[in-house]
């Protein structure tokens, strides 16, 4: 047995032995840190606020926020740049700590101390943690006192203790990661590769699974914020990425903190069965060799087969980049595994395994095999369809479900306005459901047909369709993106996009317009009753005036007769006739802002440029009461 002061004494012989890790930590944390908080207070960049003619304790004010909020922002975990650093020194204490198991001699030598290996192994993952852990609170308590002794309260502690948080917990992750790396591998080389692999494994196969959805799945209406959570969540260097922009952070750290311990503890066990002999080769453990190679050269077989596709999208020349990388892969691999260029067509069945799964994985997508194009759920299964033609109502996306949003700039004490579109996907949910499910079938059937279309096009190219054709030969043919949500009884929801030939589907299409569902899902206004309307514009040529009256009645008569008139407008019509110009109804809740950001003298102006709805010369009654307010309608036509 070891004896307390002697266990003491070997912690701090072990520290010693490694003093360089511990001051080159120190010295790049105190510049990341200290440092920056002197060169924020310090530096003249202040000197527009002085030129404002504001009063000298407001100056003072915004200048210690702004020093403030840069502090924050440079120590954030939202800061790629400081996560990139801190996963950085994580790999370098790993390898420094452990780097003794790539080394015949050196493990020998330990191995043979009066030590167990779980006491070893212990003892070298806590000095190599709180290296940086002692540097990391030392120099941030630093910095933070060097911040309040300028800016004062205007630091947010709660920033800056949330920073601390999810650094430590992620580095501890990040740590545990790449200790796990040298417990696989056998050298210094492959236990870098292998832990850079570890860290990102997850959300690189996130990404090439999206590039391949994206290439062939053709009615997929493409959500980036889905697939950017995926890939976030998905790795452990994703993870760190992701936990201070989510609201969940508290959870995000449970997570971290839970896969600190897990890859600590396997990481543990695989340290008590490495044999000696593993030093100096590419894999401590035999059995993974294959596996290992099959999970890195099946996704860069598949990666090559995508990237050429995107290129020269061609069937042969993916097919061809699949095996050519799938191969190259396979042999790079087996030569670090063996260090013998001769002994590159080592392990055959696991690279054709690999190469074998990438082909696999392209003829899935190429040929949707899933069925995820020709899906469509069952009519009994469905309890209502939100229909969008993109090219024939562009606005109701960009336009009419366009939400304010409000924002004040600390620095100047101003409020912007900023206009959100929603995502496709959201668009549909937005929108009501309309009255006849079956009007939109003739669509859905010539998108389905389009697609199939596309589909069958086998000669080389996957970029053959009708739409592209007709736009190559003039034949005249009009295509538009025709979105559809199936709401299903269940709860669940079936979202698809296709791109359709309208032409020929005239009747169709009066029909659906005729239909008051679709109607108030396209143009949301016509929902809205004439009490919820605040004020009116009126715009023509790009310059917006206010229609006044002589009192609410007049107001309401307007909105009203627009709206009796609108929702009888048929596709002829439509077609027939260009609008003279446009009104803009605004709500309740838009002129409340509007007087919010009036109220502080800043620009509200980009108000002016939403929500307008088309006046037709047709609408006799509406250009009458227009007229009665001194609006002369379509005078600048």
């Amino acid at each position: 047995m070891i004896s307390k002061i002697s266990w003491h004494k070997k912690y701090l012989e072990n520290a010693k032995n490694r003093i360089w890790a511990l001051s080159f930590v120190s010295l790049l944390l105190f510049v990341q840190l200290p440092l920056t908080a002197v060169a924020l207070i310090t530096r003249d960049s202040y000197e527009y606020l002085y030129q404002s003619g504001l009063a000298p304790e407001v100056i003072r004010e915004r200048m210690n926020l702004m020093m403030a909020n840069s502090f924050t922002a440079s120590i954030s975990a939202e800061n790629p740049a400081v996560i990139f650093e801190y996963c950085m020194i994580a790999l370098g204490l790993a390898m420094s700590g452990f780097s003794y198991l790539y080394r015949s001699r050196e493990v020998d030598f330990y191995h043979s101390l009066p030590v167990k290996r779980d006491d070893l192994f212990v003892q070298n993952y806590v000095i190599g943690a709180l290296f940086f852990l002692i540097p990391y609170a030392v120099n941030l308590g630093l910095a933070v006192l060097i911040m309040l002794t300028r800016v004062g309260g205007a630091l947010a502690m709660d920033a800056v203790l949330k920073a601390f948080v999810i650094h430590s917990v992620y580095f501890l992750f990040i740590y545990g990661v790449f200790i796990l790396a040298v417990m696989l591998t056998g050298s210094l080389l492959t236990g870098i590769l292998g832990g850079l692999i570890l860290a990102a494994y997850g959300s690189l196969l996130t990404a090439l699974i999206a590039a391949y959805m994206q290439a062939f799945q053709l009615t997929r209406i493409w959500d980036n914020r889905f697939f950017e959570k995926l890939w976030a969540i998905t790795s452990p260097a994703g993870l760190y990425l992701y936990t201070a922009y989510t609201e969940h952070t508290a959870l995000y750290l449970l997570i971290g903190a839970a896969g600190a311990v897990l890859a600590a503890v396997i990481s543990l066990l695989l340290y008590r069965r490495r044999m000696l002999e593993a030093a100096g080769r590419a894999m401590a453990f035999r059995k993974t060799e294959p596996v290992i190679k099959y999970l890195i050269a099946a996704p860069a077989a598949a990666a090559g087969g995508i990237m050429i596709y995107y290129i020269m999208s061609m069937d042969g020349w993916a097919i061809f980049s699949i095996v050519f990388c799938g191969l190259i892969a396979g042999f790079v691999i087996e030569i670090i595994y063996q260090g013998d260029f001769r002994r590159l067509f080592h392990g055959k069945i696991s690279t054709a395994l690999a190469v074998a799964t990438a082909l696999l994985i392209f003829a899935v997508f190429r040929l949707d095999l899933v069925g995820y194009d020709s899906y469509r759920p069952k009519a009994e299964n469905v309890a209502g369809v939100s229909i969008y033609i993109e090219d024939l109502s562009p606005d109701t996306q960009w336009n009419y479900y366009a939400k304010p949003q409000i924002s004040t700039n600390p620095y100047e004490m101003q409020k912007y306005v900023n206009f959100v579109q929603p995502e496709q996907t959201d668009l549909l949910r937005m929108l009501d459901m309309i009255d006849d499910p079956a009007l939109a079938d003739p669509l859905i059937e010539r998108g389905l047909e389009e697609t199939a279309y596309s589909r069958s096009c086998w000669n080389g190219y996957h970029s053959t369709h009708r739409w592209q054709e007709a736009a190559y030969t003039e034949s005249g043919d009009h295509y538009s993106n025709v979105l559809v949500r199936w709401a299903l009884k269940n709860g669940g929801e079936t979202l698809r996009i296709y791109r359709v030939n309208t032409t020929g589907l005239r009747r169709e299409i009066e029909a659906l317009y005729a239909d008051q569902g679709f109607l108030k899902a396209n143009y949301p206004v016509l929902k809205l009753n004439a009490s919820d309307i605040a004020a009116v514009n009126y715009c023509e040529w790009n310059e917006p005036v206010h229609v006044e009256f002589a009192g609410g009645a007049e107001k309401d008569q307007l909105f009203e007769t627009w709206k009796k008139e609108y929702s009888a407008l048929t596709a002829e019509t439509r077609e027939c006739e260009d609008p003279v110009g446009a009104l803009q109804f605004k709500t309740n809740e838009i002129q409340a802002m509007i007087d919010e950001v009036r109220a502080v003298k800043s620009d509200y102006t980009v108000f002016n440029d939403y929500y307008y709805y088309p006046v037709y010369p047709s609408f006799k009654e509406t250009i009458a009461l227009l007229d009665k307010s001194g609006i002369r309608a379509g005078q600048k036509i």
